[in-house]
């Protein structure tokens, strides 16, 4: 198992088993975390019933004809936004981003480790 960066994780949610689609959005996710945000890999770990709170990130919808998985990209608040503040090129102590663009910045980590 990898290590957490900036205390992110990559949960997958199954409605089917889809290891290989579980498997493929870890390695894009060890891949995208290193080469596009300068972070360290990810966990990958199990869906619990209920997350602790806050939380804050994204879901990516993965559909097949006969498979359906969710990919959640999801950290605490301070979490997500070191990753927008990776994703902008920003340094570790700018000021917080507003929601909006964090929201875009994680929402873009997904599509680029989902797609």
């Amino acid at each position: 198992m990898g290590r957490v960066a900036a205390g992110a994780a990559i949960n997958a949610v199954t409605e089917h088993p889809v290891t290989r689609w579980i498997d493929a959005a870890v390695e894009a996710a060890e891949e995208v975390f290193p080469t596009m945000l300068a972070l360290e890999p990810v966990e990958k770990t199990e869906m619990s019933e209920s997350l602790p709170a806050p939380v804050c990130g994204a879901m990516l919808a993965l559909v097949s004809e006969t498979e359906a998985a969710e990919l959640i990209i999801s950290s605490s608040q301070e979490g997500t936004q070191t990753l927008a503040r990776a994703m902008f090129c920003m340094e570790p102590d700018e000021p917080d981003l507003p929601d909006d663009e964090v929201g875009d910045a994680v929402g873009e980590i997904a599509n680029m480790v989902g797609g």
